[in-house]
């Protein structure tokens, strides 16, 4: 949310655009103590971000497939069914 809030800010209270990149800052900070911290390279800094967004993509992905009911596949192949019983094994 920090990131989004300059651009509402932009759009919805321009007067408002400097405060808004304080919540930014201190996440970015947050994010710099942590890498020094843990002996992370500072490039996660950066790539945090990007992460988030590509986990909240693929999310985004499955539950559309969900929704349309296409079946979960892996690299192109279909996954099994866990709900009925293996194939072959009798209750």
């Amino acid at each position: 949310m920090p990131v989004l809030l300059p651009l509402l800010a932009a759009l919805l209270a321009p007067e408002r655009l400097a405060e808004s990149f304080i919540p930014l800052g201190v996440l970015f900070a947050d994010r710099i103590v942590l890498a020094l911290t843990e002996r992370q390279p500072i490039e996660t800094v950066a790539l945090h971000p990007v992460t988030v967004v590509a986990t909240i993509a693929a999310q985004v992905a499955a539950i559309a497939a969900l929704v349309t009911g296409r079946p979960p596949a892996w690299r192109g192949r279909p996954m099994p069914d866990l709900a009925s019983p293996p194939t072959g094994v009798e209750p």
